[in-house]
């Protein structure tokens, strides 16, 4: 059952620590936010892809937000952001919609009902990306207790994108990126099955809704071993459902293709990859896990040369590179306001597997503990002073992480005391049959 299941109470803690946060510090559709959100709460209580309300009620001094002044040719308001998340947050939002319907509530869609089911379906995400991602490193055989893989998580800027920027695309990405790898590691492990290619095409095009440059993801087909009428189906898949954006791209920009942040989104003349990885804040190296992670993942990629896996991994290190120099061609290559670098932080299943791989390969499994802890404590110190914690919710959050950890080392030793049981089990049966 669930409830005696271990992986349930760290997954408990772990998101008893967010909601306590989340009280306390709740800030859920604001900057990039209200854009992604405009959509869906424009088409339930307006029926129209008209902004106007929108950016005017969720504007909190959001400099971001296009001038509802300058209006396109049709009337509309440009709208620079990607519809995934809509998609994502309508069953949620639906739910809360009905409710008020059944209480004969007065709604807007700005309630704190609304806004409470994306910060909702955020967490949904978070748990979706940890479990998804511990499934791959079982696949690969790296070895990882799912406390360790929660500890790393903190350990990252997605705790950050997953609460106070719940409203920003990162979690959501970083989930589908995990299950796109999943499945791209099942389909080289075993034979394609369609319903694994259905799914692959489904994930890819929504992914590619949430952050368009995840379209990239698509490449590693090439490496699966399966007929070409089955990759043209997962591609078919991927375009149906990206086909929506260019919907609304008709809809409000009069033309099916664009780049609706403007050409000066891009610096072609001018690439800042050693930023993106070493500066601070805003480089890989202001979290070094992650740094650790992308070098680690090239490290084991290129250590699987005999492996099932090496020609799929090999072509997810082509994607994270394109990703990488992509981010690094763009004009506000530090995501502007950003904990970290937001853009980058979506690859967190990659630098799980980097990591873990490096803690593996050293044989230092027994200071794992420790250097999580030591992250994590660090990111929390830097989560501080990003968006201002008061001292006494520090101390909370210091004691709850000293309970996961204590509890994550009652769990490790439990199961070296089960392990030893097992094999003193084993013994006499070995010896009869010799």
């Amino acid at each position: 059952m669930i409830f005696r299941s271990k992986r349930f109470y760290i997954s408990f803690v772990i998101i008893s620590i967010l909601s306590i946060i989340f009280y306390k510090y709740h800030n859920i559709i604001t900057g990039d936010g209200v854009g992604y959100y405009a959509y869906l709460r424009s088409l339930l209580f307006d029926h129209d892809l008209n902004f106007y309300n929108e950016f005017i009620v969720l504007n909190k001094n959001n400099g971001a937000l296009p001038d509802v002044s300058k209006t396109l040719p049709n009337g509309l308001l440009p709208n620079p952001w990607s519809i995934g998340l809509s998609i994502i947050w309508a069953p949620f939002l639906v739910i809360v919609f009905w409710f008020g319907k059944l209480l004969n509530l007065n709604q807007t869609g700005f309630e704190l009902p609304y806004q409470l089911a994306t910060y909702l379906s955020g967490i949904i995400a978070a748990w979706l990306c940890i479990r998804t991602t511990q499934k791959t490193l079982d696949l690969i055989d790296i070895k990882v207790h799912n406390a360790h893989l929660w500890l790393f998580f903190l350990c990252t800027p997605l705790i950050y994108y997953g609460l106070w920027g719940a409203g920003m695309a990162h979690i959501y990405s970083a989930a589908s990126i995990s299950i796109i790898l999943y499945l791209y590691l099942r389909l080289t492990q075993s034979k394609p099955q369609r319903k694994v290619l259905i799914l692959l095409g489904l994930t890819m095009g929504l992914s590619s809704l949430i952050r368009w440059q995840n379209i990239l993801f698509l490449i590693p087909l090439l490496g699966v071993n399966t007929k070409l009428r089955s990759k043209l189906l997962t591609i078919s898949l991927a375009s149906m459902v990206f086909s929506l954006q260019i919907v609304v791209w008709w809809i409000i920009y009069q033309t099916p293709f664009m780049l609706p942040q403007g050409v000066g989104f891009f610096e072609l003349n001018t690439i800042n990859i050693l930023k993106v990885l070493f500066d601070t804040p805003h480089g890989l190296l202001a979290h070094p896990v992650e740094l650790i992670g992308f070098v680690g993942y090239f490290w084991f990629s290129n250590n699987q040369r005999k492996s099932i896996f090496y020609h799929t991994l090999l072509l997810i290190s082509v994607v994270f590179s394109l990703q990488l120099l992509t981010n690094s061609f763009l004009h506000d290559w530090f995501g502007g306001y950003s904990f970290g670098n937001r853009r980058m932080a979506d690859f967190f299943s990659i630098y799980s597997i980097g990591f873990f791989w490096i803690i593996q390969r050293l044989n230092i499994q027994k200071y794992l503990n420790y250097i999580l802890l030591f992250f994590t404590t660090l990111n929390f110190y830097q989560l501080k002073n990003f968006v201002g914690l008061s001292d006494k919710l520090a101390l909370i959050l210091s004691l709850l992480l000293s309970l996961l950890w204590f509890l994550n080392k009652f769990i490790s030793s439990n199961s070296h005391v089960k392990l030893a049981n097992i094999n003193d089990m084993q013994t006499p049966s070995n010896a009869d049959n010799t």
